[in-house]
This record gives C-alpha cells, structure tokens and sequence, in this order.
C-alpha cells in the first residue's frame, strides 16, 4: 500500500496563501529545493486539489524550457512532466487527459482505492482543503510544512476548523538559511 505525504508551504500564523491566493511570500533559497527534490524522489504520484493544479500547471510543464531555467526547474518540470496527476475536482469529475485524472465524487473512497491500488508513493502538494478533509479521515501517512517567518494577517488558513483533534509525532525538523523551518510528522500510528 502506497503512502501519502503531504506537503505544504505555510506562515508563522498559519496561513497557506493571502486573502485572493497569493503565495509571493514563499522564501525560496537551494538548499530548500533540494529538501523538496528528495521528497519528489521518493514519490511516483501527485495528488492535488483542482486550485492547486491550476496553478502547478500553468508553469511546471515547461519550465525547463525556460530561458534561465534553474537546476531546481528543470529537475521539478521532468518530475511533473513524467508522474501522474490525481486532482480532486467536482467541476470536472471523470475527466482523464495525459497524466492528468480527475475526481469529485466519493473523494474519500477515491484515495483509498489511490493508495491501495498504487505501486508509487503519493505526494500531496499544497491544497489546504484536501489536507484536511484527507487527516481528519486519517488518510495521510506524513505531513511536512515549510513555515515561512511571515505573518500574513489573512488569508487561507491551512486548518481553519478540524473537528476533531489531531495528534501528530516529530518526524524531522529542518532549518534553512533564508530562515523556513521544515516540519515532519508521522499522522499514523
């Protein structure tokens, strides 16, 4: 069984983009893409909400094509260029085009199926929504946050209301220059 990691860039107050989802306030720095490389190594499926995807998909597939293109674009752009996309949207639920697949109905069942039935690990990326409805049913393996020493004041926050409480177990905790802390947790027992 294939397990699920989410993965998340958030603020200092709990904030996973601005108030019209703005995310111009991520830090990013080498060193930070390489920790993010090393959880896309270990993964072979992304699973995103259909906002999220919107916005990975207008730039990663190609990226690298790029003038100036980084080391951190090109490696980024053949990870999602090669990996399937599972992206949770009622809007255009059934549909499958290339890599990408999309679902809307019995989302809970669809990840089930998605972890029981996949050879690769899954990696979750952004799409606050998603990560919490997904925790809360305990179908997320591992959660890791770069917090950004950013107050934002407003925005979308990453849990907003949970309805019950969630516990999780230290992992890892990574420090980087540009001042992100990544947190890991273990959400399964």
């Amino acid at each position: 069984m294939a397990t699920i990691t989410a993965h998340m860039h958030v603020t200092l107050d709990g904030y996973a983009a601005g108030p019209n989802g703005e995310m111009d306030w991520i830090l990013h720095s080498a060193e930070l893409f390489e920790s993010v490389h090393e959880l896309t190594d270990r993964t072979g499926v992304a699973l995103y909400g259909r906002k999220t995807w919107m916005l990975m998909d207008q730039y990663w597939p190609t990226a690298a094509d790029q003038p100036g293109a980084s080391d951190h674009d090109r490696a980024h752009s053949a990870w999602y260029n090669t990996v399937p996309h599972h992206i949770i949207s009622a809007s255009r639920h059934g549909e499958v085009n290339g890599l990408d697949h999309f679902w809307g109905e019995d989302v809970l069942g669809y990840v089930r199926r998605l972890k029981e039935e996949s050879t690769d690990d899954i990696l979750l990326l952004g799409s606050p929504s998603i990560q919490r409805l997904l925790m809360q049913e305990g179908l997320i393996d591992t959660a890791r946050y770069y917090v950004n020493p950013v107050l934002l004041g407003g925005g979308i926050r990453v849990f907003p209301e949970l309805t019950d409480r969630l516990v999780m177990r230290r992992k890892e905790v990574q420090t980087f220059g540009n001042g992100v802390v990544a947190l890991e947790f273990d959400l399964q027992s």
